[in-house]
């Protein structure tokens, strides 16, 4: 970094590292830690090898090349601890090969996974998949979610889909959710039915995230990203609220903090329609996204959308507190089954994979 900011436009990055890499640990220092060297010498995760085991992808990988290169990493480990010049730094390095090799188990045990002949994995279209029922003529936004029972119905309420704040759960009737989702040739729709003994909805715009509320990600051009790993335009999180049915109306926020200007500027609030209601257990709503969003053409049968659901309660806070959102405690449950390879809004292949249903006959 120092030779860099002393001189940017002669900066060889390569060049750079060896010599540090030398005055650090003497002459055979690059020949000595030149593996972990290639291995994770990278920016981040770019190009590295074991990047598939960390970060979701729906592209094959060889698996047999991170089980190769986590054995060579650690002959090297053990070559590193015979020189005591470099004893500090294999005692640092030691630990790695056991922790990939673990994470490598891990993952050819995850049913998100097809296993081909010669080491490939290749992710599953049909694992954990999610389904949206073609909605019956005169579909209504009304926040009865009686009208769902007739298609597939999800659920939010087993300790094993908390993502975090499972100390603070005390069961599904303090707080979980039912979802379902629709489809008509003008929008894509969700249903929601939470039990929430003491909700906490007081919130609109950014502060949303303050209190209790469902969250959406959603992949509206599925198949030209299938393999793409970063967000972008077509990539929404959404935090919508219920408001509490008195003064704070129902609102939605959209985070595009990291995201590039949208190709068309949205009035989230004007475009995503909703309708709520208060229950005896919590609140109940129903929530429809335009179907222009979404790239693919026409909504059908077979049209594929990237989904993510969460749903979060969050516990009031000391006035002393308040503003400081890290400081909110959360219990927030995500829809998706897999644990190694968490739902992340800033890679849209870990979305799960939603497919319209027709209509289904009463």
């Amino acid at each position: 970094i120092a030779e860099y900011l002393w001189n940017s436009g002669a900066y060889k990055p390569q060049a750079a590292l060896a010599r540090a890499v030398t005055e650090q640990y003497g002459k055979s220092g690059t020949r000595d830690l030149g593996l972990f060297l290639k291995t994770f010498g990278d920016y981040w995760w770019d190009e590295n090898i074991f990047k598939p085991l960390f970060v979701e992808s729906r592209e094959p990988f060889n698996v047999s090349n991170q089980q190769r290169r986590a054995a060579e990493l650690e002959r090297a480990a053990r070559l590193l601890r015979r020189k005591p010049a470099d004893r500090e730094i294999a005692r640092e390095f030691a630990p790695i090969p056991a922790k990939l090799r673990e994470r490598i188990a891990e993952v050819m045990k995850d049913p998100a996974f097809e296993h081909q002949p010669r080491g490939i994995l290749k992710w599953r279209a049909d694992y954990d998949t999610l389904r949206a029922s073609r909605v019956q003529a005169g579909f209504q936004l009304d926040g009865d979610f009686g009208k769902w029972a007739t298609g597939a119905v999800y659920e939010m309420r087993n300790r094993n889909q908390i993502f975090a704040g499972g100390g603070l759960w005390r069961g599904p009737e303090q707080f979980s959710v039912r979802y379902a989702l629709g489809w008509d040739a003008d929008n894509f729709y969700v249903g929601v039915d939470a039990s929430d003994s003491d909700p906490n909805t007081p919130f609109t715009g950014r502060d949303i995230a303050k209190g209790d509320a469902v969250i959406l990600l959603l992949e509206t051009a599925f198949r030209k990203n299938f393999n793409r790993h970063e967000a972008d335009g077509d990539e929404y999180r959404l935090l919508v609220s219920p408001g509490d049915f008195g003064h704070v109306p129902p609102s939605v926020f959209s985070e595009q903090d990291y995201l590039p200007p949208r190709p068309l500027p949205r009035d989230f609030n004007k475009e995503i329609r909703s309708a709520w209601k208060k229950t005896a257990k919590g609140f109940s709503g129903d929530i429809a996204f335009p179907a222009a969003w979404f790239d693919g053409g026409p909504f059908r049968p077979g049209y594929e959308v990237g989904v993510g659901v969460a749903a979060q309660k969050a516990f009031p806070v000391p006035a002393a507190a308040q503003g400081e959102e890290e400081e909110i405690s959360r219990i927030i449950f995500r829809s998706k089954a897999d644990h190694l390879f968490q739902l992340n809004f800033g890679n849209p292949a870990s979305y799960q994979r939603l497919i319209f249903e027709p209509l289904s006959p009463r």
